[in-house]
């Protein structure tokens, strides 16, 4: 999930290094951030990973018509919005993995109560081992067996 959404901002900002590449032909644009596909890509890269550089950018489009800066408005919440889904995406699954951990210790837990439960009974030398003839009360006994299924 990590690698696609990471494919998904390269892609984004390719074509929008496309884009702004055509449309800032004969600007103040071109020389400064636009001048070819790889320039223009990088530029992005940057303003979208540090959003405090948008802020030197907007001086830059004044000069040109009102629709740059609103691709470049769509860009910039397109590239947020897909990391912010990105980072959800790693919430969740490291909150489904602890949840997980945590089921896990207390199925063992609740099973060695049960077990613990059963030895009480069927320990009749109270020396914490069952040895082979306390396992056979366990199996003859209905309720011992039971328990331990449920654990």
């Amino acid at each position: 999930a990590v690698a696609a959404t990471l494919c998904l901002v390269a892609i984004t900002i390719y074509v929008f290094g496309i884009l702004f590449r055509q449309l800032a032909r004969e600007t103040t644009l071109e020389t400064k951030y636009f001048a070819s596909i790889p320039h223009s890509m990088r530029t992005l890269l940057l303003t979208s990973v540090t959003p405090d550089l948008v802020d030197y950018f907007v001086d830059d489009f004044a000069d040109v018509p009102l629709y740059y800066g609103i691709i470049f408005f769509v860009f910039i919440l397109m590239v947020t919005f897909t990391t912010l889904n990105l980072l959800v995406g790693v919430l969740v699954n490291v909150v489904a993995v602890v949840a997980n951990g945590e089921k896990e210790k207390l199925q063992i837990a609740v099973f060695r109560a049960e077990l613990l439960k059963i030895l009480a009974v069927v320990d009749v030398d109270e020396d914490n081992h069952i040895g082979r003839e306390e396992f056979d009360k366990i199996l003859v006994r209905p309720e011992l067996l039971r328990n331990l299924e449920d654990a």
